[in-house]
Parts: C-alpha cells; sequence; structure tokens
C-alpha cells in the first residue's frame, strides 16, 4: 500500500503486481540475461515477427493471417519455448500481472468511445482527399469474407496484437530501460 498521502490509493491487483515484481526469482530472465542478451532477443522477435509476416503475406496474400501468424509464430511461441526450457517464470519475466476488472472497463469504454471521434476524423479524411482506385481495390480485397476470416481478424486486431505488443514493449523494452 502507498504510504504517501499525497498518491491515490492502489488498487489490490497493483498491489499484487508490485510485490511479484519486488520478490525477483532466482532463475528470472532478467537475472541470468545480460541487458544486452535481452536486447539481442528483442531483435530476434521483431526480425522473427517480420519475417513470417513476410512469408505468409507472400503466401496468402492476406493482410490479418500474416500478421496473426508472424504475433504467433514470431513472438508467442518463441518466448513460451524460453521459457520452458529454462524453468523461467514468465508472469514475472514478461510484465504478465493480473489487471482489475475495473480497469478493464474503464479501457473497454475509452476504446468505445473513441470510436465516433476516430470514425468522424477519417470521413473527414475522405472528403479532403478521394482514394485511388488502386487503394480502394486493395481494402476490398484485405477485407475479411466469410465467418472464420473475420473471426481470425478480430482475433488478430483485438487479442493477439496487443498481447505481442505488451509483452515486448512492456514487458521487456520498457522494463529493461527502466
Amino acid at each position: 500500500m502507498s504510504t504517501n498521502p499525497d498518491m491515490p490509493p492502489e488498487l489490490p491487483s497493483e498491489e499484487l503486481a508490485r510485490e511479484e515484481l519486488a520478490l525477483e526469482p532466482a532463475n528470472s530472465l532478467w537475472s541470468i540475461w545480460s541487458p544486452p542478451g535481452i536486447v539481442g532477443l528483442i531483435l530476434f522477435l521483431m526480425g522473427a515477427n517480420a519475417i513470417l509476416q513476410l512469408i505468409f503475406y507472400l503466401l496468402t496474400g492476406d493482410l490479418f493471417f500474416p500478421a496473426l501468424m508472424g504475433a504467433i509464430g514470431g513472438v508467442l511461441a518463441p518466448l513460451y519455448f524460453l521459457s520452458r526450457s529454462l524453468g523461467l517464470p514468465y508472469r514475472y519475466d514478461f510484465s504478465l500481472g493480473r489487471v482489475h476488472p475495473l480497469v478493464l472497463l474503464i479501457s473497454g469504454l475509452i476504446a468505445l468511445a473513441a470510436l465516433a471521434p476516430t470514425s468522424l476524423l477519417a470521413q473527414l479524411n475522405l472528403l479532403l482527399k478521394q482514394p485511388s482506385a488502386e487503394w480502394l481495390a486493395l481494402m476490398n480485397e484485405a477485407m475479411p469474407t466469410g465467418a472464420l476470416a473475420t473471426a481470425l481478424t478480430i482475433l488478430t486486431v483485438v487479442v493477439v496484437a496487443p498481447l505481442v505488443e505488451e509483452v515486448v514493449f512492456r514487458g521487456l523494452l520498457h522494463r529493461l530501460l527502466s
């Protein structure tokens, strides 16, 4: 619990996350790897993600499936196998603490509230600059068709891509720099 009277009280999940991070396990990635090694891991993950996205784009011509395969095959799977093979505590190493339900609710409401202004800005942009026929054709080809493609697109955009971003940037890079 925060003892500073000027600071707002912490949520229980913040307390748990702070306690989890304060107790560094002996076999943690952060205790057995050097900072240059962790930077190398981040660069490897980003490169593997990009290469897999390029390969799956060349194979399918789709925009969302390569992003899903790059995230899973280039980031999540290597981190999973690294954690399993070295016996690393993934929750600690990648800052995957519990999130308070109120934080999730507020985040969802903010995202929903951002839809209207974002749509308005997109419409204004279309009025100022009409898209080319080539761009419209590309977007029509890239849009998912069918229930499975739509479900995979939603999974990629709403779950997998944000998870990978959080793990790499908040779990590794931000933690390395702080």
